[in-house]
């Protein structure tokens, strides 16, 4: 069963070496990385901005850099144990603050993800 395999990361860089560990040491077919955002860092960097309030998060979205990356891979199940040691080996311990999350999800029906000897 296939299993969608998520990485939240506060380390830019370390989250590009992970992707591509996933797919290099891991036999990941594919790994899609999208910037993100965590609520609480957009309210330090609102303080740290000095600004009111009242100014919506939607608007300081369009004046701060993203805080984190997402890396989203679709695996078959054989390659999940890999993909979690190469995360942390990486990244460290997921266990100590501000490092990032992981975690994995039943796929109950996936099209188009490339099986084992087709590519």
């Amino acid at each position: 069963m296939a299993k969608l395999v998520v990485l939240i990361s506060r380390d830019r860089e370390k989250g590009i070496e992970v992707a591509e560990a996933w797919q290099q040491r891991c036999g990941a077919t594919g790994v899609t990385i999208i910037d993100s955002y965590g609520l609480g860092s957009l309210e330090e960097q609102r303080r740290s901005m000095e600004l009111p309030m009242f100014i919506s998060m939607a608007s300081i979205l369009h004046q701060v850099r993203a805080t984190n990356q997402m890396l989203f891979s679709a695996a078959e199940d054989d390659r999940v144990d890999c993909m979690i040691e190469v995360a942390q080996e990486i990244m460290g311990s997921l266990d100590q603050p501000h490092t990032g999350i992981m975690f994995v999800v039943p796929i109950d029906r996936v099209v188009g993800l490339a099986h084992k000897g087709h590519g």
